[in-house]
């Protein structure tokens, strides 16, 4: 009964009726791919379900495959999170350092740029060669870049660089070459100014509650006052993720900029 059911759904999305869920196959899932990649997703997932519940004699590849492309129709944030993370830990197929840059790339879109280092660091102690591997640099350096680190952020632009040229990823290359123009010397620069004292013991004690929320802070003096202030950034609107956070938290922010 299961397999024309899922007949009929592929085939109303555009199949071929070949693709049912009793077939594990290679070719069943590249069309499940190309549908995903063109947007019919219609009665995909329905598929990929009984694909999965019916793959029993399928090679670790293909079923690591078939659950992350599961993962990518899911909307619900945390319900993608748990289905990508399920690939990335399972370990056994090269889906899995796809997986881990799946739920970097989340965290960035979500301002959890600590949580998206981990995860880089993770794909590349699992899948330490690779495209994947090459391209999570690009990735760590837009983390760095949002938690206000710019340069960490500049030597990962550089990172990537190096390893999209070792892996012959052009269009990588370039990307990281085009975002790494920010890290050209003697650029405005600027941070994010939680506070201004006239006492450096009020700017300390401030300092050390950003610390506590996980916010590297510095104390910053001139003109008499002690100016609270985290990160830099290569341009205003690179800060405002890190500011609606800290916003978020209780602090009153500015964006100002940097000293030098």
């Amino acid at each position: 009964m299961i397999r024309w059911v899922v007949v009929a759904l592929v085939s109303a999305a555009g199949f071929a009726p070949s693709v049912t869920a009793q077939s594990a196959d290679g070719p069943d899932l590249d069309r499940l791919e190309a549908a995903i990649d063109s947007g019919r997703v219609e009665g995909v997932i329905v598929a990929l379900d009984a694909w999965i519940a019916a793959a029993d004699g399928a090679n670790a590849e293909d079923r690591g495959r078939a659950g992350y492309l599961r993962a990518r129709l899911l909307s619900h944030v945390d319900s993608a999170r748990a289905a990508f993370a399920g690939v990335a830990l399972d370990g056994r197929s090269t889906y899995g350092a796809r997986a881990w840059l799946r739920l970097a790339q989340m965290d960035i879109s979500l301002g959890e740029s600590l949580r998206a280092l981990s995860d880089l660091e993770r794909l590349r102690a699992d899948y330490p060669a690779g495209a994947a591997a090459a391209r999570s640099w690009y990735w760590t350096a837009r983390a760095w870049e949002q938690s206000g680190d710019l340069e960490r952020a500049c030597e990962s632009y550089t990172q990537a660089i190096t390893q999209g040229r070792s892996v012959q990823d052009a269009p990588a290359v370039e990307r990281a070459l085009d975002a790494s123009r920010a890290c050209a010397p003697g650029g405005l620069r600027f941070s994010l100014q939680v506070g201004a004292f006239s006492r450096r013991s009020s700017a300390e004690v401030e300092q050390a509650t950003l610390s506590e929320f996980g916010y590297p802070a510095r104390v910053h003096s001139e003109d008499g006052l002690h100016k609270v202030r985290v990160g830099r950034f290569a341009n205003a609107e690179a800060a405002r993720s890190l500011e609606r956070r800290l916003r978020a938290s209780g602090f009153s922010v500015a964006i100002v900029a940097a000293e030098s």
